[in-house]
């Protein structure tokens, strides 16, 4: 799978050195490296203008490169041309630091570019060059291409500015890559075509507003198969697609580039595709049409979960979907990579992908094996489309939660308790005194603290949330940011018109129907190892981690008798007491202290 060279990288780091011992900016010294290596790749290849090539004497003497340089500016072909024809920094290099670059390409003699173009993109991700939106990490795109058995007669389609290092990979198979991205930053593209073992074409074009790629009906030009790897939770502006539905493309609700470029694929390719999308975009309402129109037409044939620090500048939970655009698949596949033997981290402390044939193995496998489990569209269905793969890859303990489960009794939450919010997240200063219940008065031990932040809201917003006002022994829950902390109210607490508390904004209050269950008993089994992990099974959020109401009043309680919850209730008061002599016992020691010490 692998297609590095070290002698490549060694000849990148090489003339990186030379450069860097210049004065030069950042921007200034990539240019010099990257026109360089296009020297480099086109003397291998035969490709410099007038039979020229590089050799000794024309390190010894000057005047052979520049006139070099200046034919490779004047040269008819488009990409050469992108690359030189700016500026004129190769020709104002000094004597000295001419000879070393033409001297060291000359010691890194070849017969073939062979993987360059891939090594000066791995360079790029672990050294301190700006890569200026370069964020795919070329294991991740050495898989993908394994994914779609690229051969070297397929047509291969990719867009996106960040997917340049697919294009790349991908043409080290196939001599039929099209690549077509909105930047026109011309001279890194056109020189990783030119240092690439088959060049690839290249349309600066906005392929969702004016696709580059039509055929002679002015209809999308159809390649075998496809790949994007989208800016990370990109927005495109309305006036960037307004007519996205051109060209018998699907439309669904979204504004994410990830969305739109997987739907541009599926339409641009009569084979399978792959693209990665952030965490967000597999669980919640906002793009579950996008979802149930993949998984209900047959499409989506598996989900790639990603490990955070894959992406080189980026740290965002991502998976990667693999499309059928002609469907077919009743079952989707779900391998979690995260925490696997299969990814591991370089001398930069990036991460990459490794033993890609095991991944490819348990990807085309239909069997449980661990981290790698199928699912019917109905199962999906009734997940509400969610594609999360820790929603149904289940570690070892969640594994033995839900054979628990199975063999026990069990009630939704919300059969049992109510949720009741708090405040509104806007409220309108007022005479009502509040104390808010925040994360941070949640206690391991006992009740929860006596709340310290106060907030003044008025009547109308006071009476829109009486519903939310605390109650003794109702559970306090975390649903957003420290999802899944919880704690116990206190069986006495002020309710007076000077003192009410409330939840925050991130929680909720649970407040238990006593006929039902003892919420002391309630407390308890969400804060056991059964209860957390359980309401880490239901936690999403690539940035923020939260927990939706819906699935939270849906979760299954293992519900003894009333009688029967007693000694878990009796863990609570136990825990109270605790909490009460440990507060003795600060108290006695600050008063000992005091009278030690006291002014």
């Amino acid at each position: 799978m692998k297609i590095h060279n070290p002698r490549f990288k060694s000849l990148i780091e090489d003339i990186h050195s030379l450069v860097q011992q210049q004065r030069f900016t950042e921007e200034l010294a990539e240019e010099v490296l990257l026109k360089t290596l296009v020297i480099y790749a086109l003397d291998v290849k035969g490709e410099l203008p007038d039979g020229l090539s590089i050799s000794k004497n024309m390190a010894e003497n000057k005047a052979e490169f520049v006139s070099l340089v200046q034919k490779l500016k004047e040269s008819n072909d488009s990409q050469i041309a992108a690359v030189f024809s700016d500026g004129g920094v190769l020709e104002n290099l000094t004597m000295p630091l001419t000879h070393d670059l033409i001297i060291t390409l000359l010691e890194y003699s070849s017969n073939t570019v062979g993987s360059l173009a891939v090594d000066f993109v791995s360079f790029t991700m672990t050294s301190h060059i700006a890569t200026d939106g370069i964020l795919a990490n070329v294991s991740v795109c050495e898989l993908i291409s394994e994914i779609l058995a690229i051969e070297s007669n397929q047509s291969v389609y990719i867009n996106s500015f960040s997917s340049l290092p697919m294009a790349v990979v991908a043409s080290q198979k196939s001599n039929a890559v099209c690549y077509e991205t909105i930047n026109k930053t011309d001279l890194r593209v056109s020189a990783l075509s030119l240092m690439s073992l088959h060049r690839f074409k290249v349309s600066f074009t906005n392929f969702l507003e004016n696709p580059g790629y039509l055929d002679s009906k002015i209809q999308l030009q159809q390649f075998d198969c496809g790949a994007a790897l989208p800016p990370l939770s990109a927005k495109i502006h309305r006036d960037d697609y307004k007519n996205f539905d051109r060209f018998n493309r699907v439309m669904v609700r979204s504004n994410k580039a990830e969305v739109l470029s997987t739907l541009h694929l599926i339409g641009q390719c009569s084979g399978k595709v792959v693209v990665s999308v952030t965490e967000s975009t597999l669980f919640g309402t906002v793009e579950k049409d996008f979802r149930q129109y993949l998984v209900d037409n047959g499409m989506l044939e598996a989900v790639i979960s990603l490990p955070v620090g894959i992406w080189p500048t980026a740290s965002v939970k991502t998976s990667l979907l693999v499309i059928e655009p002609k469907g077919g698949y009743n079952t989707v596949r779900f391998l979690d990579l995260n925490e696997t033997e299969c990814v591991k981290k370089t001398d930069k402390r990036l991460l990459e992908l490794t033993d890609q044939d095991k991944i490819l193995s348990y990807l085309h496998s239909t069997e449980d094996l661990g981290y790698a489990i199928s699912r019917t569209q109905r199962e999906i269905e009734e997940n509400d489309y969610f594609l999360d793969c820790s929603r149904y890859v289940l570690d070892p303990k969640q594994k033995k939660v839900l054979a628990l489960l199975d063999k026990s009794e069990t009630v939704a939450l919300g059969d049992i308790a109510e949720l009741e919010r708090g405040l509104p997240f806007k409220t309108k200063d007022g005479d009502y005194r509040i104390l808010e219940v925040t994360t941070g008065d949640l206690n391991d031990i006992g009740d929860i603290s006596r709340p310290t932040k106060e907030v003044k809201v008025s009547k109308e917003d006071f009476d829109k949330s009486k519903s939310g006002i605390l109650q003794p022994n109702d559970i306090v829950l975390v649903i957003q940011g420290s999802a899944g902390k919880l704690g116990i109210i206190p069986e006495v607490i002020p309710s007076t018109d000077d003192e009410y508390w409330m939840v925050s904004k991130p929680a909720i209050a649970i407040r238990a129907n006593s006929e039902k269950v003892d919420p002391r008993y309630l407390y308890a089994y969400l804060s056991s190892d059964v209860g957390q992990t359980q309401l880490l099974g239901i936690t999403q959020g690539a940035a923020i981690a939260n927990i939706s109401l819906k699935e939270l009043r849906d979760l299954p309680i293992i519900l003894p008798s009333l009688e029967e919850q007693q000694p878990a209730a009796a863990l609570v008061e136990d825990s109270r007491q605790v909490q009460r002599k440990i507060q003795k016992l600060k108290s006695d020691f600050f008063a000992k202290k005091d009278e030690l010490w006291h002014l």
